[in-house]
């Protein structure tokens, strides 16, 4: 066996790799409080403009409200940091950054950091951006912080919060047939502890998986452990609405 991850922030626990013949044994091991499944993530769609929750009567004239200094963290499939989306003109890096690997990162994209896990393997799973498979990151990072005024075709294009920074986590690393590129709970609670350790004030998760019971999802107990700490989790309500004709989450 060996430790692929080490939670401190967001939970108390490791991530353990070993034979699937031994997990039985790890409940056994003197400290050892409760063993959790790796479940399976794969991205949700997403489709969002600012007019419709309102957010562009919250910018004010001159934009001065509109995400200024705010960063935002996003776990998917990786962010494409060149897009016209995120023109990083007028953008200066805040104090302490970029982190992860800088070199891909922008005064825009502050953050570049990836979470694969120990098997499979992937040419482009270590990455930032996988030009074969990620696209759903770019279009959840532009939906929560694209550059207002962005030209596409005939419209132009603003995202809720365009002045705020973007951390690009990408924890779903290797493609799968129907789903594109996948990510397992234990890379995502790392790159939520990852974007907590960094300092984002917002992490989105717009992903789904097989039903899991959530007090056995390490990925809830992750999000839970962040939104203690001070940072706000988005997270998808589901891609279920036209299958059951109602809305995929209860309130509160």
């Amino acid at each position: 066996s060996r430790i692929r991850w080490r939670y401190k922030l967001v939970a108390n626990g490791l991530a353990v790799v070993l034979p699937r013949s031994e997990v039985s044994r790890l409940s056994h091991i003197p400290g050892v409080a409760e063993v959790w499944p790796n479940a399976r993530y794969h991205s949700l769609a997403a489709r969002l403009d600012p007019q419709q929750v309102g957010a562009d009567q919250l910018w004010g004239p001159n934009f001065e409200t509109a995400g200024n200094g705010m960063k935002i963290g996003i776990i998917d499939d990786g962010v494409e940091a060149t897009h016209p989306y995120f023109d990083p003109n007028g953008f200066q890096y805040p104090p302490g950054f970029p982190k992860g690997q800088t070199q891909f990162a922008t005064p825009k994209v502050i953050v570049q950091r990836t979470f694969t896990p120990p098997s499979p393997t992937w040419k482009y799973a270590t990455a930032p951006f996988d030009p074969t498979g990620s696209f759903h990151a770019t279009h959840v990072a532009g939906i929560a912080a694209g550059v207002h005024g962005v030209q596409a075709g005939p419209n132009a294009l603003s995202g809720v919060a365009p002045n705020a920074y973007i951390g690009n986590y990408k924890a779903l690393t290797i493609p799968t047939p129907g789903f594109g590129l996948d990510g397992n709970s234990a890379e995502i609670a790392a790159a939520i502890e990852a974007a907590v350790a960094d300092g984002m004030n917002v992490i989105n998760l717009s992903l789904g998986e097989p039903e899991v019971e959530p007090s056995r999802d390490l990925v809830v107990k992750a999000i839970e452990g962040a939104a203690a700490a001070g940072v706000v989790p988005v997270i998808a309500a589901g891609n279920d609405f036209d299958d059951f004709g109602y809305g995929s989450v209860s309130s509160p």
